[in-house]
């Protein structure tokens, strides 16, 4: 069973028990201009106060800057004015869900940022019952995490995303 991202035992994180064995960021070079930002800037949506919460403390720990909000109508007005480089996207949420999420990121053609932005769905659902909008194609889904997830996962899935933003430049 994977270990959750608030918990702070070690059997999804090697031997050493630290998240040093999985963290992309603690080498100076991996902050190189990976990102516009110096520190990579992460927005968690998740309607789950707490689930939310211990992933911002678990990224936080990794050297990104999270923020965390929990409707996806709060998060289409943070992304209306603020830059992120990675977005963490919960599906399932009640009134804006990760699908109007995404299809309404497409309509915001003044925030260049965006067309860069690589997304994460974090969900309790199957990766194949996931519905994408048309809209879609114009972000990268970059990884799925099922929740609840492993702090490896998580630093993974980051560790790609950023990769990505690189190639893309």
């Amino acid at each position: 069973m994977p270990t959750d991202v608030g918990d702070e035992g070690n059997s999804a994180m090697g031997k050493t028990g630290s998240l040093d064995s999985v963290n992309p960021f603690r080498n100076e070079r991996a902050f190189s201009a990976p990102t516009p930002h110096l520190v990579p800037r992460v927005l968690i949506v998740d309607d789950e106060p707490s689930l939310a919460e211990q992933l911002s403390a678990a990224l936080t720990r990794i050297g990104c800057e999270a923020e965390a909000v929990f409707h996806g109508a709060d998060a289409l007005e943070l992304l209306r004015c603020e830059p992120f480089d990675v977005l963490i996207l919960d599906w399932i949420m009640p009134e804006v869900d990760g699908y109007k999420v995404v299809e309404s990121l497409s309509d915001f053609s003044n925030c260049h940022w965006l067309s860069n932005m690589p997304l994460i769905v974090h969900s309790g659902l199957h990766p194949a019952d996931i519905k994408l909008p048309r809209s879609s194609e114009k972000f990268e889904f970059i990884d799925f995490l099922e929740k609840p997830s492993d702090r490896s996962d998580l630093a993974r899935a980051v560790a790609k995303a950023l990769a990505y933003i690189r190639t893309a430049a």
